[in-house]
């Protein structure tokens, strides 16, 4: 039965055929770059109390190594069909860009009394959506 006919009569369909294994990959790379992003930035902000801009920085650092080595060596799998400091001039690039948007919009988000918390998954709900589109389009 093709793809086509299970959608039509509604037959399940497996996670796989739904989704992409890339993608699938890509998000669990996600979610460990978020985790080592979010907890860095709660120790910093929280518990070494830095200013907002020092806790996003160091932040969103921890989250870019995380993010470059999964992504170009297993999601897009790029260890040897691309240069690797080419690709990660165009991730460092975003990853400025991801940066100062992610500020920004802390500070304004923080300023009108959006928790930090809170602030930040919202933060990085708008990046990782973007991201994904860039890094397959763009980088790797």
């Amino acid at each position: 039965m093709t793809l086509r006919q299970k959608l039509k009569d509604n037959t399940p369909l497996p996670l796989k055929s739904m989704v992409s294994t890339r993608f699938l990959k890509y998000a669990l790379t996600g979610i460990l770059a978020l985790v080592a992003d979010y907890l860095t930035f709660l120790i910093m902000f929280y518990v070494v109390g830095a200013h907002v801009a020092i806790a996003t920085i160091i932040s969103q650092s921890m989250g870019l190594l995380v993010s470059y080595i999964l992504n170009r060596v297993w999601t897009f799998n790029q260890t040897d069909k691309k240069p690797a400091l080419k690709q990660f001039i165009k991730f460092f690039t975003l990853f400025i860009f991801n940066t100062l948007f992610s500020y920004v919009v802390l500070k304004i988000l923080i300023t009108y009394g959006v928790k930090a918390y809170i602030a930040k998954l919202i933060v990085i709900a708008c990046i990782v959506t973007w991201n994904y589109f860039i890094y397959k389009k763009l980088i790797f």
